[in-house]
């Protein structure tokens, strides 16, 4: 072998030596900008998704308006190259797939298949949302949660269908152009859940009591703090306006003027309920005021607003007592409450209304000194006016749905937030007038339309209105001993208790604490005008689950001689580690005093921050004289405010800001 090819030898083997350092350095970098790439890109999807679900968890429980916020947040999401449909990050990285994942609810809880269910994601371009994700970067909805293209991406039983209204999910899928390794997808995943606040580890789920308090006193005219300003923006709510009093019912507004004097209620055997008599034109319109005013809109919007939130729970649908207040006797007897939705059953069934209304009322010749809204039964010696009072006042708030019925015209506000069509059965979807319309005949309330007036839960709140001991004023019967009744005049000292009724606020606290008995749904039946024996434990305490945090509406202020009764069954509940929400809607500036609202404090245990218990007021917070004439029109003009919009939905917040202290959103991975 000669020297010169020994050399060239070595020569080749140097070149090819350092090719393969080349190409190795090369292959080195190229892994490791790669490598530097994908973990940046890694980092990027993480940080959309949880920038994504961060502000879609702000519109839970209801899954449309989360979605709207996420589809908002991806259209803020910087594209390096606008000029095309996808998302670019940069030249070697675009945004693939936006997945958001959160079950949805059953049609019922009998049956817990998702609204939504196993047919794969849900294109949202086609929901009709006001703005959907750049058309070539597709956002999908997965509403079933045991897909199988969501679990492999999610830690194994971290979802559950039951969890619907409570959960959201979000997946950001990014491709990445790779040196090595062409086109990968990185996914980077987040997931928010809302939980009840102090929910204890490894007991059962709380639930939710709600009691409602709503006794109350509209006041006659000339005060109007109970009338919608005439004309305007209320029209359609005022039952007011397109009343003739002089008019006939067929002819005018259908309300409270009936053909029939008697009508029959199905679920009480054996007897007939005494019919909303023919009233004259004035008495019409003080019912009228009574069903549905600025106020009654108000506390309907809130309740609208906070219970629709928690029904769409899958921690609150099943779990909910919810429970009218009855008015404590005249004398002061205690008053169980009426359970009107109990634990087990479902909100979004159609099935309920408002029940009868027990009240112990100071007894006269022939009438017995429990209320006995049926003509037999009730001792021969009832007579039609006697009987006509315990029908007005046991029925009054069954009564006041006909005032939001279709062919009266009126109809209630709405919370908009609560829209979640095409994520929820369209039976849930909330009425703002009560079907079937109100005919004048026994067929409303009576056995042909019973089925088709019963209503969800949330439709019979929107249309709440008040418990009076005199709806419309009424004379005395001539040489008889039978009584008139006549509205309280309503005292401007906060010291002393308010008129009228009274809710029997410790009775309910009692009841929610499994010591006593309520009244079954359909109210009290009394049929001989004695009292009424409750029935219906606390279902909570039946299952030993006695664990849900309470909320109180209330219209009136607590009596001072309440006060040391309620606070003992609120030190007990308290101990228990339940909280309560007290939400009160004073109507006057004596229930509304630096006095009344420092007492209801003291009464709930509810004087600081650190208190476990809350109380929210709603009402004016002075009432100028240079302003306001009177503080009716004062009233009336907050609460106008308040529905108008301009006030930027203080209602609605209200119902969130409730709402938001019973339940935590927080991240769940």
């Amino acid at each position: 072998m000669s020297i010169r090819a020994s050399t060239d030898e070595k020569g080749t083997l140097v070149i090819a030596f350092g090719v393969v350092l080349v190409v190795c350095f090369v292959g080195v970098v190229a892994f490791m900008v790669d490598n530097i790439m994908m973990q940046n890109t890694r980092e990027y999807a993480f940080y959309q998704a949880e920038k994504l679900c961060s502000a879609g968890s702000a519109g839970l429980p209801v899954a449309r308006h989360a979605v709207q916020r996420i589809i908002s947040w991806v259209n803020l999401i910087e594209d390096s190259d606008p000029s095309t449909s996808v998302i670019d990050i940069d030249n070697r990285r675009r945004i693939a797939e936006v997945d958001i994942i959160s079950p949805t609810p059953p049609q019922d809880l009998s049956n817990p298949i998702p609204f939504l269910g196993s047919d794969g994601p849900v294109d949202l371009s086609g929901m009709g949302f006001s703005e959907n994700c750049p058309s070539g970067t597709p956002c999908l909805f997965y509403g079933d949660v045991e897909s199988g293209e969501v679990a492999p991406d999610f830690p194994s039983g971290f979802w559950n269908r039951d969890d619907f209204g409570e959960l959201i999910g979000c997946r950001v899928k990014v491709e990445v152009d790779t040196f090595l390794s062409g086109t990968q997808i990185v996914t980077g995943k987040v997931a928010y859940k809302a939980a009840m606040k102090n929910s204890t580890a490894g007991l059962p789920p709380r639930g939710i009591t709600v009691g409602l308090a709503l006794e109350g006193e509209v006041w006659d005219e000339p005060d109007s703090r109970f009338e919608f300003s005439p004309g305007g923006q209320f029209s359609a709510q005022n039952p007011l306006e397109n009343f003739d009093p002089a008019s006939k019912p067929s002819s005018g507004n259908l309300a409270f003027g009936f053909d029939t004097k008697w009508y029959t209620d199905p679920r009480v055997e054996g007897f007939v309920v005494a019919g909303a008599f023919a009233l004259s034109g004035d008495e019409r319109k003080q019912m009228l005021r009574h069903a549905s005013n600025p106020h009654t809109n108000i506390v309907g919007l809130f309740l609208q607003s906070l219970i629709g939130r928690l029904i769409r729970m899958g921690e609150v649908r099943g779990k909910m007592n919810l429970a009218l207040i009855n008015p404590l006797g005249r004398s002061g007897e205690s008053n169980p409450p009426t359970l009107m939705l109990q634990w087990g059953q479902d909100p979004m069934a159609r099935e309920y209304d408002w029940p009868f209304i027990n009240y112990a009322h100071n007894g006269t010749k022939g009438d017995g000194k429990y209320l006995c809204p049926f003509v037999n039964g009730c001792g021969s010696s009832q007579r039609e006016s006697v009987s006509r009072h315990h029908r007005i006042v046991a029925t009054q708030l069954r009564d006041a749905l006909s005032v939001n019925n279709q062919e009266n015209g009126t109809i209630t506000l709405n919370d908009g937030l609560l829209n979640n069509a095409g994520f929820e059965p369209n039976s849930f979807a909330s009425l703002s007038q009560v079907f079937p319309p109100y005919n004048g005949t026994s067929k409303y309330w009576g056995t042909t339309g019973e089925s088709a007036s019963r209503m969800p839960v949330l439709d019979l709140l929107r249309n709440v209105s008040v418990i009076e001991e005199c709806p419309y004023n009424w004379s005395a019967v001539p040489n008889r001993l039978e009584p008139g009744c006549t509205a309280p005049i309503p005292n401007t000292n906060d010291s002393l208790p308010p008129v009228g009724l009274v809710g029997d606020i410790v009775s309910f606290l009692k009841f929610a604490q499994g010591r006593e008995l309520a009244f079954p749904s359909e109210g009290p039946v009394s049929v001989t005008g004695q009292k009424p024996k409750p029935s219906v434990p606390n279902p909570e305490s039946d299952v030993g689950q006695l664990r849900s945090d309470i909320i109180l509406i209330l219209f009136k202020r607590v009596p001072p001689a309440l006060m040391d009764r309620i606070r003992t069954q609120v030190d007990d509940i308290t101990a228990s580690g339940r909280k309560i929400m007290v939400v009160y809607f004073p109507t006057n500036s004596t229930d509304a005093s630096a006095t009344s609202i420092n007492n209801l404090k003291i009464a709930f245990n509810a004087q600081t921050a650190q208190s476990p218990n809350k109380v929210f007021a709603l009402f004016p917070s002075s009432c100028p004289p240079a302003w306001f004439p009177s503080e009716s029109l004062c009233y009336r003009a907050y609460w106008e405010y308040l529905l108008s919009g301009i006030a930027n939905n203080k209602v609605i917040e209200l119902g969130d800001a409730v709402f938001k202290e019973l339940f935590d959103v927080v991240p769940a991975l």
